[in-house]
């Protein structure tokens, strides 16, 4: 029997990833079920040496969070991994 690739070669908080959506120039989006509620997220996973300002982009994002809006994609939250996969 062969052993199965997990979709990203790291563990993020209470998520399966199901499959890969697609990637930009700054990461990948994932299809991702959330273990305790089974609910069904897109995930962005960003590569932080593509990004030229982290921090900035890290406060975008933080303050997108907190919008409520129909023509925004709803951020519900943001998960800093460690180049060792465990949450920083």
């Amino acid at each position: 029997m062969t052993a199965i690739e997990p979709i990203i070669p790291f563990n993020v908080k209470d998520y399966n990833f199901i499959e890969k959506l697609g990637e930009n120039a700054i990461g990948d989006i994932y299809s991702a079920e959330e273990r305790s509620t089974q609910k069904n997220y897109c995930i962005k996973v960003i590569n932080k040496k593509k990004l030229r300002n982290p921090a900035r982009a890290k406060q975008v994002l933080e303050t997108l969070s907190s919008l409520d809006h129909k023509n925004i994609t709803k951020i519900y939250g943001i998960i800093e991994i460690s180049k060792f996969g465990s949450p920083d």
